[in-house]
């Protein structure tokens, strides 16, 4: 993740396996919030304990919480192209 320091003021509070948690400062606007960066598994067995997971996160802050990245996910099976999974 990149971010403009004098804009942001950002801190790594957790690294996961697939998952990076960041406390962040919006200086213009004086607010906190928390940022992750999210690389899910593409394998169907390793979903759920990842969802449930992530889903379980949102309860540890009151802050504003802003989820990015690779969920892995499609809209429907037809979607997928290409691999075994």
């Amino acid at each position: 993740m990149l971010w403009n320091n004098k804009r942001i003021l950002a801190n790594v509070i957790l690294k996961e396996d697939r998952a990076v948690h960041m406390l962040v400062f919006d200086v213009l606007i004086q607010k906190f919030s928390i940022l992750s960066g999210i690389y899910a598994p593409a394998q169907s067995c390793h979903k759920d304990a990842f969802w449930t997971h992530l889903r379980n996160s949102n309860s540890v802050t009151d802050k504003p919480w802003y989820i990015i990245g690779d969920f892995n996910e499609l809209e429907c099976p037809d979607d997928k192209q290409g691999g075994l999974w």
